[in-house]
């Protein structure tokens, strides 16, 4: 009883352009109905109540709106990938640096394959002398050679992956084609058009 009521008038606007594919109003009087075409900014779920065309009253709009929305994703994949990830693994030392020469206070033999990141602790402004604390990352490499066939399939999977990446929880990808195929400078260039319940 106690609960704050917002009654301010509020209406529920298409956020995107798109095919309204499902409504559902718990407050307010539905404009637009199932398979119908909106813009961006349109009224779909109205906070002003109308009783043949004059309005009787003004409430908050409440309800979910589901559509059909359209994307194109550009992706390009090489033919021959490499990526370095790090693998979790590091070791530190200190290092002291005199006229542009390293020197270890605790020698170990780095990774075979490894980031470097250096920070320093001590400079002179004086001396050509500084102290720093170096730390050495772990890198494998990941390398993978394609076909036409698999890096055409790869690119699917990545433009998927990143429309994915930006839809919320409730959305779902209803179907894709791909529009245009092209390969140059040693990869691929694939366009796909998706269709997107949102």
């Amino acid at each position: 009883n106690n609960a704050k009521i917002n009654k301010e008038e509020q209406s529920i606007i298409a956020k995107k352009s798109g095919r309204i594919l499902e409504i559902h109003a718990s407050h307010g009087e539905i404009l637009k109905k199932k398979n119908d075409y909106v813009q961006k900014g349109d009224v779909i779920i109205s906070g002003i109540i109308k009783n043949k065309e004059t309005p009787v009253s003004k409430i908050r709009a409440e309800g979910t709106v589901f559509a059909e929305i359209w994307y194109q994703v550009q992706v390009e994949v090489p033919y021959h990938y490499r990526e370095e990830i790090k693998t979790g693994k590091k070791k530190s030392r200190f290092e002291i640096e005199f006229l542009n020469h390293s020197y270890t206070l605790f020698d170990f033999s780095p990774y075979e394959i490894s980031t470097k990141e250096r920070r320093k602790l001590i400079k002179s402004n004086l001396l050509p002398i500084s102290f720093s604390y170096t730390t050495f990352h772990e890198i494998k490499v990941k390398e993978e050679i394609h076909n036409a066939k698999d890096a055409y399939q790869k690119a699917q999977e990545l433009a998927k992956k990143k429309l994915k990446a930006k839809l919320g929880k409730e959305d779902t990808i209803i179907s894709q084609k791909t529009l245009k195929k092209s390969h140059k400078n040693s990869k691929i260039v694939v366009d796909i058009f998706f269709k997107v319940k949102e």
